[in-house]
């Protein structure tokens, strides 16, 4: 521990009340934790000569937070500190430390909205015609229009037997709504993927029937080609037969 009284920094000057590195060599010479965690410190000195000095109140002092409000200040001089490493988030922490406003982040809980549903409609909140980022849950929303893709038919015949059917607990309509919800999707996404592969299928023939058709051109080409080479060859034989017929007579 060291005497009271506020403490500021050598190098960048903020406050380190609360934390402070004193120099062994120099008493009057102090940093704060950033400052000595990035050796802001004379070439003279080595970090072997400071000393770590804490407040003598600092670990006693109790962790209560007043209100959220207060605890967004902590999280903001956090967010400073994380940037700026100049001490910032005593600025905004008031007598608590880093230490303690970053464990406080780590305490924090984390909720999970999308578990947050509306008991009354169940999961046929979903099934309305709202845009994905507004929905409480995207995945069951998209869930929700892919059922949609049904055919007019068969929901007409799905609320036909409905009708005749007793009334189910609200438990169970849920669950067989969310069932027809994924039943209906995992058609829907069967019948994309054969439009897919359909369009696949058409693709690579027309690429083997292009090929083909390339082959061809060139084979009768060469065709021509071994044509016109044999014509020439004929015609090349006549004056030859010619000379050896003169001398023979």
């Amino acid at each position: 521990s060291r005497p009271s009284g506020n403490s500021t920094c050598d190098t960048c000057g903020a406050d380190c009340t609360q934390l402070r590195y004193q120099s062994l060599k120099d008493e009057k010479f102090g940093l704060c934790s950033p400052c000595y965690l990035d050796g802001c410190f004379p070439s003279t000195m080595f970090s072997g000569d400071f000393v770590k000095l804490t407040s003598a109140g600092a670990s006693a002092a109790p962790d209560d937070w007043a209100d959220d409000q207060e605890v967004l200040l902590r999280l903001k001089g956090v967010k400073v500190e994380m940037y700026d490493g100049n001490g910032s988030c005593i600025e905004y922490g008031g007598m608590r430390s880093a230490q303690r406003c970053i464990r406080k982040l780590l305490k924090l809980p984390i909720e999970d909205h999308y578990l947050a549903t509306e008991a009354s409609m169940g999961p046929l909140q979903h099934s309305q015609h709202i845009p994905f980022e507004q929905a409480n849950n995207p995945v069951v929303s998209v869930v929700a229009f892919l059922a949609g893709v049904e055919k007019t038919q068969d929901s007409g015949a799905d609320g036909r037997v409905n009708l005749l059917r007793p009334p189910l607990s609200p438990t169970f309509e849920g669950v067989r709504a969310a069932d027809l919800a994924l039943k209906s999707s995992a058609k829907a996404a069967s019948a994309l993927a054969d439009a897919e592969d359909a369009q696949i299928r058409w693709t690579l023939a027309s690429l083997i029937k292009l090929t083909l058709s390339k082959l061809e051109m060139k084979t009768t080409q060469f065709e021509e080609l071994e044509d016109i080479l044999e014509e020439e060859r004929k015609g090349s034989r006549v004056p030859e037969c010619h000379a050896l017929t003169y001398l023979r007579t």
